[in-house]
């Protein structure tokens, strides 16, 4: 059973479309957010299905027969890549005029008809609207009984952090008139209680500002917007949904979870002596998390997705490179000149058998006798009471209470199936935030374990520190304490290390993201909200600036410049005996003999015309040789088309002249001509509409001249219309570029 079916609603229309000056319209902002939301379902592996409903778009297809409402013709499927490529590059803003509350009853329908179907835990309705346009408010109690009747429904609204703020401010208004107390229309309320409507909160980044950067550009709300966040918000709080800002939606969606795993129990009996057996049940508390690993490998042709598998044989050093056989081979490990060989048989042999499944006691130490640097391992379990076994809940905790009150940890001896070897652990009595006592696992080294490290004292007497030495640095700890004291008088931690993120994770799966989108393209640098992430908070830092600047007073540096040995003269040396210049004489002559094989490489190279790379002396006939060879190149059109528009725009950027400009135009071709081949419509269109931007009139008309123009319908089935071509090459009257000026930013910017 899926755990849950989502619609996302996805207003299109002209106020979605609109974009401020300056700024990036609604829809933008809402595509690339549902986007990192189907990513987020995507990375975690969930059996979540998606359906979209376009609101706004120019035809319709939907059951109801509502205009400009579109359901999409895949339906609820798993979240996957497709979808992805949808929402970032085939939904465009169109200047319709559409009701939103005509899309949440599609949506509703849409959710209805599939939940008939399939067996869904949750049914959820995420709405991406700015409520610029007018809507029917007659239909909000149909939406809201029928919300009602589908009691497993949730919906949320996503919208401009403005209108989300209104909204806020008109339920505050609300809550405090219905309790019969003034509303000032300032922040300052006689109840602090919250409004009806729920919002989540923006999330904030460890400088205390919004962890995202501000796309839109604020404005102010319409009459209709107002007029529409009131039905919005009457279908929130009587259906008990909830709203947030695109913004802070966009920052929860940014980073992105594996598959979560369920906790799974590890049952044993902990045996103390030879006679008590206490049921108990270990639970993996912190462990290293991986990203997911590489296992499966593709071909390096796109249009395939067949997997492939590694083959490996041996092979005998000799003349006849004879294979062997996997059954006629060994194993064997050299100690000294001895080259000893086991077999499976002996290896099985000779395997140490720690026994069943178990944990049995070895002894009880005083706690402090257990260090941090004596505990190993990949991470720490807990134990509890086997459930509904009352012994075992009387035993285990009175064994976890006295061990509290006698201040000392049990050493145990822990097997976790009869194919694994017995490790030694700590079993230490801890208490959660409940005050519940459990038992905290975590390995302990054996002696081969150890590494024996001697070190001098940090202290050293021939430099005594000072008083004022040691008050810095005792004021530098205090201030540098992520634990801080709310206004309620409780602990919260300015820095959190159990809710922070792991910023290589998260910045991998941005690059899979991005290479998954644009194959072949050059990955793109950290985002600044994962660079944010490895800062000092701006409240430590403001607060430890003058403790800094007081320990550079009393702790001056300066900089040891090493000096470096120079050689001395021969000259100035005195006499040689010789060794020198026959030593110098052996390098010379090293030199040359490796020159000359470079040469002779080069020379081979020449003759079998290998090409590893796009020149600029032949451009052309290096992009038809690595494409006609791409089985032992391992190239594509899409690493080899980057190649080639990297040699153009370098053509672009030199000096101009005729026979440069040929160069340029048979690069055109022979690019226009090899995508056209292989069906890579889009990716010569967008790239010469690139050039043109960035080009000056002059050369455009040079390069116009010759058949480079945009790929066409006539030529191929997703091509442009022949009149887009047309207009495609006409230069603009009112075009910025002088005469053959080339913008050398844009280009230095692609390059």
């Amino acid at each position: 059973m899926a755990s849950e079916a989502i619609c996302l609603v996805i207003d299109v229309g002209a106020s979605a479309s609109q974009q401020p000056p300056g700024g990036v319209s609604f829809l933008n902002s809402a595509l690339e957010c549902a986007s990192m939301f189907v990513e987020r379902k995507l990375y975690s592996e969930t059996k979540d299905e998606i359906g979209i409903v376009l609101v706004g778009t120019e035809d319709s297809n939907n059951p109801q027969d509502y205009d400009y409402v579109k359901i999409l013709d895949r339906g609820f499927c798993r979240a996957d890549w497709e979808t992805i490529k949808f929402l970032r590059h085939h939904v465009e803003g169109t200047r319709v005029e559409a009701d939103w509350i005509d899309g949440l009853v599609v949506a509703l329908d849409f959710l209805k008809r599939e939940s008939d179907v399939k067996k869904f835990a949750t049914l959820k309705v995420v709405l991406f609207s700015d409520l610029g346009c007018e809507a029917n408010s007659e239909q909000k109690d149909l939406i809201i009984e029928g919300m009602k009747l589908m009691d497993n429904i949730d919906f949320t609204h996503i919208g401009p952090r403005q209108l989300v703020e209104h909204i806020d401010e008109e339920s505050q208004r609300m809550y405090m008139e219905s309790q019969g107390s003034s509303f000032n229309g300032e922040d300052n309320y006689d109840d602090p209680k919250p409004g009806p409507s729920r919002r989540i909160e923006p999330e904030k980044s460890k400088n205390g500002e919004d962890s995202g950067e501000e796309k839109e550009n604020t404005k102010p709300l319409t009459e209709i917007q107002k007029e529409n966040q009131k039905v919005a918000s009457e279908i929130i709080e009587r259906t008990g949904g909830m709203m947030c800002s695109l913004e802070d939606a966009v920052a929860a969606f940014f980073y992105k979870n594996k598959k979560g795993k369920k906790p799974f129990p590890w049952k044993v009996s902990f045996e103390i002596g030879p006679d008590i057996r206490i049921s108990t049940t270990g639970y993996i508390k912190v462990r290293r998390e991986p990203p997911k690993t590489w296992k499966r490998t593709l071909a390096r042709d796109a249009d395939t997705t067949q997997e492939l598998r590694p083959e490996y044989l041996l092979i005998r050093n000799n003349e006849n490179q004879e294979v062997v056989e996997s059954e006629d081979v060994i194993n064997s490990y050299r100690y000294g000149d001895e080259i000893v060989a086991i077999t499976e048989a002996d290896e099985a042999e000779c395997r140490f058998e720690g026994g069943p499944k178990s944990m049995a006691l070895f002894g009880f130490v005083n706690r402090k006798e257990i260090h941090m640097s004596d505990l190993k391992g990949n991470g720490s379990m807990v134990f509890m009471p086997t459930e509904e076994d009352e012994n075992s809940e009387r035993a285990l905790s009175a064994l976890a209470q006295a061990m509290q009150e006698m201040e000392v940890v049990a050493i145990v001896r822990r097997v976790y199936n009869k194919s694994t070897n017995p490790v030694l652990g700590v079993l230490a009595p801890e208490e959660d935030a409940e005050g519940n006592l459990y038992l905290h696992y975590v390995d302990l080294p054996f002696v081969e374990d150890i590494r024996d490290l001697k070190f001098p004292s940090l202290e050293n007497p021939k430099h005594p520190l000072s008083e004022d030495q040691l008050s810095a640095v005792d004021d530098l700890i205090d201030n540098l304490d992520l634990e801080a004291t709310d206004e309620a008088g409780g602990s919260v931690f300015i820095l959190n290390p159990e809710e922070e993120l792991n910023p290589q994770h998260q910045y991998l799966y941005q690059a899979l993201t991005d290479r998954a989108l644009n194959p072949g393209r050059p990955l793109p640098p950290v985002p600044e909200r994962l660079r944010s992430v490895l800062n000092i908070p701006d409240e430590l830092s403001d607060r430890v600036e003058p403790v800094v600047e007081r320990l550079r007073s009393l702790f001056p540096t300066e900089e040891v410049v090493k000096q470096k040995r120079k050689r001395p003269n021969k000259d100035e040396s005195g006499p040689s005996d010789g060794k020198e210049d026959e030593s110098l004489n052996k390098k010379l002559r090293a030199d040359d003999s490796s020159a000359r094989d470079d040469d002779d490489d080069d020379m081979i190279d020449r003759d079998e015309r290998v090409v590893y790379r796009i020149g600029t002396i032949t451009p052309v006939e290096d992009f038809n040789y690595l494409l006609s060879n791409s089985v032992s190149t391992g190239a594509n059109i899409e690493s080899v088309g980057l190649q080639m528009e990297e040699i153009i725009e370098r053509f672009l950027i030199s000096a101009f002249g005729n026979d440069l400009n040929a160069k340029i135009v048979s690069c055109f071709i022979a690019y226009r001509d090899a995508c056209l081949e292989r069906g890579r419509t889009r990716q010569y269109n967008d790239y010469i509409r690139r050039v043109k931007t960035i080009v000056g009139k002059k050369m455009w008309i040079d390069l116009i001249k010759s058949p480079i123009g945009l790929l066409t319908v006539d030529e191929v089935d997703d091509g442009v219309e022949v009149e887009e071509a047309d207009k495609f090459k006409e230069i603009k009257e009112d075009d910025d570029q002088s005469d053959g000026e080339i913008d050398d930013d844009a280009l230095l910017s692609m390059l």
